[in-house]
């Protein structure tokens, strides 16, 4: 979805996240054109602890979704390296049925890696 969609179809949304990121002449075009915004920042501005703990906050989400995606990623080249082992293994057993269930059946699959040892 390019820039320009977002835009569109998230005003509103789009808009907070640019007042997360802007300086401060950005900051006060954004807060002009939404007085939502404007009020929300003038609480903020009243209490400054409450804008460090919304920007820990924030962070902490970010950190934690950055985790989560690291995570996945490494997750998934692990479970790709085991099934190309798996593959390996039965083509040197000439199984070679079993390894083109094992790539389609996630039972079979399963149960090669029991068998092989590679759980």
């Amino acid at each position: 979805m390019s820039q320009s969609a977002v835009k569109h179809n998230h005003k509103s949304l789009y808009e907070w996240a640019c007042l997360i990121n802007a300086d401060r002449e950005e900051e006060r075009m954004i807060i002009e054109k939404d007085p939502y915004i404007e009020e929300a920042v003038k609480e903020l501005e009243r209490d400054p602890e409450r804008m460090d703990e919304y920007l820990f906050s924030q962070k902490n989400l970010s950190d934690y979704a950055t985790q989560m995606k690291f995570s996945k990623e490494l997750g998934k080249a692990e479970g790709e390296h085991i099934l190309a082992s798996l593959i390996q293994k039965l083509f040197l057993d000439g199984r070679i049925e079993d390894a083109r269930l094992a790539v389609d059946d996630e039972n079979m699959r399963i149960k090669l890696y029991r068998e092989y040892h590679l759980t």
